[in-house]
């Protein structure tokens, strides 16, 4: 199930994959997931952020409901 992303516009800007999902599309195409162009410090970034949510995954909060928090204090 993917959820796609959208702007104060209704414009959608991106979409979320699950990673279960995202697991399953780099098994059918091998090399998607080199991340070759990315640079050293966000694959970390993205390796730590993985292992916390991981770890503690009531910590992190959708993306809807954090805009949601974020435009109430505005």
């Amino acid at each position: 199930m993917f959820q796609f992303i959208s702007n104060k516009k209704g414009e959608t800007t991106g979409v979320y994959i699950p990673i279960e999902e995202w697991e399953k599309i780099v098994e059918s195409f091998p090399g998607l997931n080199t991340f070759s162009d990315v640079p050293k410090w966000q694959k970390d970034l993205v390796k730590e952020q993985k292992a916390a949510l991981k770890e503690n995954p009531n910590s992190f909060m959708e993306f809807d409901s954090f805009i949601d928090e974020v435009e109430k204090t505005l």
